[in-house]
């Protein structure tokens, strides 16, 4: 009997299940949107949402509890700056499903899962400090300069 038993197996163990996730997960904050199947789909929206919201929050625990999802804490630091800027005033709905096509070879259902609002996170990763892009010099370098 299924008494009490959530979310969908997808034909997965847990542990693949759970790589799934994360990796649909993580392409989903970096590009956006994600084309997948609407079964896959369905299953990950709550795991963007919850993160969704601790981003929100921005505080060390929320971080430290994406962090748990995503084991990068550049990463991390980057979603919770533009999550709490591009949705401020909002408390849930951070993701949608619009259909875009059935796969040839078994008919499945495909679907487009993507933010509601746009977020970049591109834009933050390019910005480098002035001091940085010049090439580092050797203390012998420097004594030959002078």
């Amino acid at each position: 009997m299924r008494h009490r038993i959530s979310g969908k197996q997808l034909g997965r163990t847990r542990h693949q299940r759970q790589a799934l996730f994360r990796s649909l997960a993580r392409a989903m904050f970096i590009h956006g949107s994600i084309c997948t199947t609407k079964a896959k789909a369905q299953a990950v929206i709550p795991l963007i949402e919850k993160i969704c919201r601790l981003c929100q929050k921005g505080d060390l625990s929320s971080r430290r509890r994406i962090f748990v999802v995503f084991q990068d804490r550049k990463f991390v630091n980057r979603i919770v700056k533009a999550i709490s800027i591009s949705f401020a005033d909002r408390q849930s709905n951070f993701t949608k499903i619009t259909h875009v096509k059935r796969r040839q070879g078994d008919d499945a259902l495909i679907v487009k899962l993507e933010f509601t609002l746009p977020v970049d996170l591109k834009a933050e990763n390019k910005s480098v400090p002035e001091d940085q892009d010049k090439k580092k010099l050797s203390p012998k370098q420097k004594k030959n300069e002078k």
